[in-house]
């Protein structure tokens, strides 16, 4: 885990899971044992969530394609 001004930029891996964040700009989430990847950009404006080969992406908080 590393983490720079009070976690404005945070990586943390471990054996299954792996997160990467440049607060506010960007998260990155990827999950091994769950097939979950998730990510976000600019306080989630846009975000990506894929589990299990299934992907959903958000815009502006609700708009769902």
């Amino acid at each position: 885990e590393t983490g720079f001004l009070y976690r404005l930029v945070f990586s943390r891996t471990t054996e299954t899971s792996r997160q990467f964040q440049v607060n506010p700009l960007f998260s990155y989430f990827r999950d091994e044992t769950l097939d979950e990847t998730r990510y976000s950009v600019l306080l989630s404006l846009y975000s990506f969530h894929e589990a299990r080969g299934k992907g959903t992406h958000t815009l502006f908080y609700f708009i769902h394609f």
